[in-house]
């Protein structure tokens, strides 16, 4: 089979191609013609149809000077639309020898549909005399050949009518770019419309859709596109209403205008509502023609709602409205490129709810159709609502769900996806450190204590705040330890242990003291040897939530020196403390609770994926509280020479678990009230000799 491009390249044919090319020709009629009628009488509507161009087949020299297009529009008897296309070509042969022009009548193949017929009164002329088409079975390509002397010129003339008789929107399209593929430079060109309506206004200028491109004049009678320069890139576009819908049309509106009805309103809708449809659909149509559509359907129903509220019709007429306001709002509800709008599936939602309150139960089909309609709504606003994180919402919308009569939804369904909603939210509360709201919320359904870490592995106290204070003759230990927040019962539980166990070694003398007070342990310890203080870390619980206290109590003692030097004592303290042991017990809990946070993988499941992301969380939560207890905790250390020494005569540390040990050092010197005594009588008997002495010798 022969096959043929379209390009600017000069090439011949032989005459026994051309025979060739006939014969082939000749032939594909039969079958086109056969396949043609098969594809109608099987479809049974009528395909679709197209402009036609005249373009050469194969290269050539032939130059096209000049192209005109006239286009009788008219409207039938029975309000069909009628386009009769005479278009007129003039080429020019600018060799001196004579040359063979092969053409096809055809479509451009970037706009052809994927079915289309040829126009009616398909005919080619040059100078009054027919010429003979012949199919080539290659879509509506249409093929014959003229010859040219040296320098002549010719004019054609293409002949076929376009017939709208169902088309919502029929449009006049003519790419007439595609004719650019002639060699040369087109010297003028000219698109004219005569419209002949009988003075009906069916093609009236407010009927129009598009006149595109810019450049055209209009004289209430024909529309003109005229130019010397190239092509428009862009096709020639007249488009309109069909005359049938816009009549009628026409007449509805006069009718609301006279004397309302509910019935005109509606249906004055729905032929917005179908023109909407279409335009969604139609290549070439402006999104501007589609709102407009969109708006104007919107506002015929609802004035017919109005109106029907007004008036008192019974309240299947005003479902009606309500019904055919949530079909159009669903209709934009899932955008083309299936992204969900929830402002109108919100809207529908609420049309369809109010469709379903005025529908009688007898009317079973409109029923189930809006109750479909509502629970795609009721979905779309639980999915949103999800992706904001709202999960009361969502689970109201969800709860809406089940309540819905003759419910079209899978209440085992629903009920699965309540409960993983539940795991979602309490996951949420998770993350807030709200686990009380947790628990409350699913209760056993969420088992959060199995997702728990370890009570051993659960921080009790959200801080240690202790002073040591160390003098040669005392040593005081007191402070506090807040519960966090949620744990302050089973903080209450352990401080009360302790407090019995150190009841049971109660030194003497001295204190050794813990409380709860609702909120915090407080620890009071003060004049207890060392011996008593073994005593006390023995009964203290080898546990994490002590080893702070316990540290302390074993590592309390100072090294003491006193020394004299006449009437002065100087007193030497030197402590080293090394808390780092217990910052590593707490710290080594979190790496280990956050390991565990991040091993093994993502189940596929969506509870098993929750109930896994609820355990992760709850450890590096955990593991943040340990790290915030070794960071935030403190010890207050001074070291004094007596318990009357002034403030500027001690020192003060101030030391984080964390700390590497440092040597603390504290040196005072002061009088000694015993040897200042003792010289004081030393020199009152000095002086007492002396003057015996002195009186002996007068």
């Amino acid at each position: 089979m022969l096959q043929y491009q379209m390009h600017r390249r000069n090439a011949t044919l032989s005459r026994f191609t051309l025979a060739l090319l006939a014969a082939w020709s000749f032939l594909a009629t039969l079958l086109v013609h056969t396949t043609h009628w098969t594809e109608v009488s099987a479809q049974g509507t009528p395909l679709e149809q197209s402009n036609l161009l005249l373009l050469p087949l194969g290269d050539t020299t032939i130059e096209l000077l000049s192209h005109t297009v006239n286009v009788a529009v008219s409207v039938g008897g029975d309000r069909s639309l009628r386009l009769d296309i005479a278009a007129s070509y003039r080429f020019h042969n600018p060799k001196t020898a004579e040359a063979t022009l092969l053409l096809q009548v055809n479509t451009p193949s970037t706009d052809a549909p994927a079915a289309l017929r040829l126009p009616d009164a398909l005919a080619l002329e040059s100078g009054g005399e027919m010429l003979p088409l012949q199919p080539t079975g290659n879509g509506l390509q249409q093929t014959t050949q003229l010859q040219f002397g040296p320098d002549a010129r010719r004019s054609l003339l293409l002949r076929y009518s376009l017939l709208f008789a169902t088309a919502e929107l029929p449009a006049f399209v003519y790419p007439a770019s595609a004719l650019d593929i002639w060699p040369g430079r087109v010297g003028s060109w000219r698109v004219t419309l005569n419209f002949a309506d009988a003075g009906s206004g069916l093609l009236a200028a407010d009927n129009w859709l598009a006149a595109e491109p810019e450049g055209w004049s209009y004289n209430g009678s024909r529309l003109q596109w005229l130019s010397e320069n190239d092509f428009p890139a862009e096709p020639l576009r007249w488009q309109v209403i069909h005359p049938a819908i816009w009549q009628e049309i026409q007449s509805r509106r006069q009718a609301i205008r006279q004397q309302p009805a509910t019935a005109d309103f509606r249906a004055l809708g729905d032929l917005y509502r179908r023109l909407y449809d279409r335009a969604g659909h139609q290549v070439g149509v402006t999104d501007t023609n589609l709102e407009r559509f969109y708006a104007q359907a919107l506002s015929a129903y609802r004035d017919g709602l109005a109106f029907a509220e007004q008036t008192g019709v019974p309240p299947q007429e005003r479902a009606s409205f309500h019904q055919a306001l949530a079909a159009l709002y669903r209709s934009r509800s899932i955008g083309a490129d299936g992204k969900i709008d929830f402002a109108y599936a919100q809207w529908m939602s609420a049309e369809a709810e109010a469709a379903l309150a005025l529908l009688p139960a007898t009317a079973t089909a409109e029923r189930s159709e809006v109750s479909g309609w509502l629970a795609d709504g009721l979905r779309m606003q639980a999915r949103q609502a999800q992706q904001r994180k709202d999960w009361p919402a969502a689970l109201a919308l969800l709860e809406r769900l089940a309540a819905l009569p003759d419910s079209p939804v899978d209440l085992g369904a629903l009920a699965e996806e309540r409960r993983l909603l539940l795991l979602e939210q309490a996951l949420q509360f998770l993350g807030q450190g709200n686990q009380e709201a947790a628990l409350a919320l699913a209760g056993s359904t969420l088992a959060l204590d199995d997702l728990l870490p370890a009570a051993a592995e659960r921080t009790i106290f959200a801080r240690w705040e202790l002073t040591l204070t160390i003098r040669p003759d005392d040593l005081i230990l007191s402070g506090a330890a807040p519960a966090l927040a949620g744990r302050t019962e089973e903080a209450r539980r352990l401080v009360e242990q302790l407090s019995l166990a150190w009841a049971a070694v109660q030194p003497q003398p001295g204190t050794a003291q813990i409380h709860f007070d609702g909120t915090r342990a407080l620890v009071t310890l003060a004049g207890v040897a060392l011996g008593d203080r073994l005593a006390l870390v023995q009964a203290t619980p080898q546990n994490t939530h002590w080893a702070l206290l316990r540290t302390l109590l074993v590592n309390a003692d100072a090294e003491i020196e006193t020394t004299a030097h006449l009437i002065w004592q100087r007193t030497s303290l030197r402590h080293s403390l090394d808390l780092r042991p217990v910052a590593d017990q707490w710290l080594g809990i979190a790496a280990s609770l956050e390991r565990e946070s991040l091993a093994g993988d993502s189940p596929v499941a969506a509870e098993a994926r929750i109930r896994k992301e609820l355990r992760a969380l709850a450890q590096r939560q955990e593991a943040e509280r340990w790290q915030k207890l070794a960071r935030e905790s403190r010890v207050q250390i001074e070291l004094a020479a007596s318990a009357q020494t002034e403030p500027a005569a001690s020192r003060v540390w101030s030391v984080q678990p964390s700390d590497p040990p440092q040597p603390l050092a504290y040196v005072s010197q002061t009088i000694s009230p015993l040897r200042l005594l003792l010289a004081i009588a030393l020199a009152m008997a000095a002086i007492f000799v002396l003057a015996g002495i002195l009186w002996l010798l007068l």
